[in-house]
């Protein structure tokens, strides 16, 4: 994520970072979710609210103008007030495939039947349409299927 003035934004970098570049002065990595902690505190207050152990979290991103699926939390608990809870991972369960897995049309077909790229939309636009800007509910086949693909690109534990 990029630095503008010394603030940090939510906008991204979509381009390779220059040799002069320095983290904390010129962008950020974005901490949450925080794969090396196990944990997940900032984003979507809503959903951290509801969340039970053995939930299983999926993350995905937008790099370089493709969505990527890139890892899930098998949710331990949580900590911190309820209004703000922090999400607490099972590391030993939990995995994390950095730009490994790209969200494809079949990938999103098979997370909602409904997904088809039409004409002339971006495909952000139809991923984003059908998969949800913020979070979706996935059944039980589906989540399996999801982390079977995961385990397949897995390289190492948060």
């Amino acid at each position: 994520m990029r630095i503008r003035h010394n603030i940090k934004t939510d906008e991204p970098i979509r381009r390779p970072l220059r040799e002069n570049e320095i983290e904390g002065r010129d962008y950020y990595v974005k901490a949450d979710p925080n794969f090396g902690r196990g944990t997940y505190g900032v984003c979507h207050r809503g959903l951290r609210k509801i969340l039970q152990p053995e939930d299983v979290l999926f993350f995905r991103t937008l790099w370089r103008q493709q969505q990527y699926l890139i890892g899930y939390f098998v949710v331990n608990g949580t900590m911190g007030s309820f209004e703000n809870p922090t999400v607490l991972a099972d590391t030993a369960r939990s995995r994390l495939v950095n730009f490994k897995l790209p969200i494809t049309l079949e990938l999103a077909k098979q997370i909602n039947q409904e997904t088809k790229y039409r004409r002339g939309i971006h495909p952000n636009r139809t991923l984003n349409g059908r998969l949800g800007r913020n979070y979706k509910r996935l059944d039980e086949q589906t989540t399996r299927v999801l982390i079977a693909l995961i385990e397949e690109k897995h390289i190492s534990t948060p």
